[in-house]
């Protein structure tokens, strides 16, 4: 066998990437614990957690069941909302102040901290917030399917309806932008 010849930039290279190779990997930072801040329970009957949001302020919202719960960074609970007639709240966003939750009675946009306004009755199956601020929520009205766009104060930019329920329909229960 005949040894092989590395020239000396090359095994430079490769000892230069073996100690990166080997700083990332085994870095303090990257195997570090992860430790837990808070941790609370929520489920009370029939009502469990189904989504959460954040603030600006990293204030936490949680919806699910018939209850939107606002916990503050500490983790401490800071008020809670009954949804919309006691319905089931599947999904919940913040937006400019305002707090948006959907489920199976509709979009509802509380101003925070108790006030509210039915933006659309129905089963919201989805929302979401884009990078402009506007809210998209996907509503199932006994087998119509319809897509919403609202500004950041509730105002209803457009509404179309997706596809009639027949037979051979086949729709999705998210939106995505």
């Amino acid at each position: 066998l005949k040894p092989i010849k590395i020239n000396k930039m090359k095994s430079r290279i490769y000892i230069l990437i073996t100690v990166f190779v080997f700083q990332f990997f085994f870095s303090s930072n990257l195997t570090s614990q992860i430790s837990l801040e808070w941790s609370k329970f929520f489920y009370n009957n029939n009502n469990f957690a189904r989504s959460l949001c954040l603030d600006d302020t990293l204030n936490v919202y949680i919806a699910g069941g018939n209850k939107i719960l606002k916990y503050n960074p500490s983790g401490n609970l800071q008020y809670h909302l009954n949804y919309y007639l006691n319905g089931s709240a599947y999904k919940v966003i913040y937006s400019d102040g305002y707090i948006f939750a959907g489920g199976g009675t509709g979009l509802v946009k509380y101003s925070i901290p108790r006030t509210y306004n039915l933006l659309r009755g129905g089963d919201i199956t989805d929302i979401l917030k884009d990078n402009n601020g506007y809210i998209y929520s996907v509503a199932d009205n006994l087998g119509d399917m319809t897509i919403d766009k609202y500004n950041s104060a509730g105002t209803i930019a457009w509404s179309n309806q997706i596809l009639r329920n027949t037979a051979n329909s086949y729709y999705s229960n998210n939106v995505f932008v």
